[in-house]
């Protein structure tokens, strides 16, 4: 499946980005119209976080629970410490290049 992109036929990372964010702008505005949020008066419930370039130790939440050093020890980040206690991490995704 070739792609449309300046990558040579691929999809570049700015390209991939730029999808996204039209993609999660979609997904906000389907969810302020919809006929569940009118009705009940509450937003949907989902929080979608996209970071570039993002480690394990980017984040004071320890990302795999075997692993005590996939965390930080200098961020400090207890907001999404809360997040991530409360919902899914999803930290098993890593692509080298």
């Amino acid at each position: 499946m070739r792609f449309i992109g300046n990558c040579n036929g691929y999809l570049c990372r700015r390209d991939f980005l730029k999808r996204m964010g039209a993609c999660t702008a979609a997904m906000l505005a389907a969810g302020r119209n919809s006929a569940h949020a009118a009705s009940s008066g509450t937003p949907p419930n989902f929080v979608f976080i996209l970071a570039d370039d993002q480690g394990w130790t980017g984040l004071s939440v320890q990302m795999d629970e075997a692993l005590p050093d996939s965390r930080s020890d200098f961020y400090r980040t207890p907001n999404l410490e809360k997040l991530a206690a409360q919902g899914m991490r999803f930290s098993h995704a890593y692509a080298p290049g």
